[in-house]
């Protein structure tokens, strides 16, 4: 699925305004719930994805790979 834990973290520090991710595709594949903006949800989301709870996010296959 292209997301490990690596993306967790630095999606963790976007949001705490810690590290923003430095990219706007990053952003897009951040924003597993499509709401147009990295939220928490996207954390949890993204969790269930790497632990295969999920094989896809809302109806659309995930396949954004986010490198750090």
């Amino acid at each position: 699925n292209g997301v490990s834990t690596i993306d967790l973290v630095l999606i963790q520090k976007h949001i705490l305004g810690v590290q923003p991710l430095n990219s706007a595709y990053k952003v897009i594949a951040a924003d597993a719930d499509r709401s147009n903006d990295v939220s928490a949800v996207d954390l949890v989301e993204l969790r269930k994805l790497i632990l295969t709870v999920l094989n896809y996010l809302q109806k659309k296959i995930y396949s954004n790979v986010m490198q750090p």
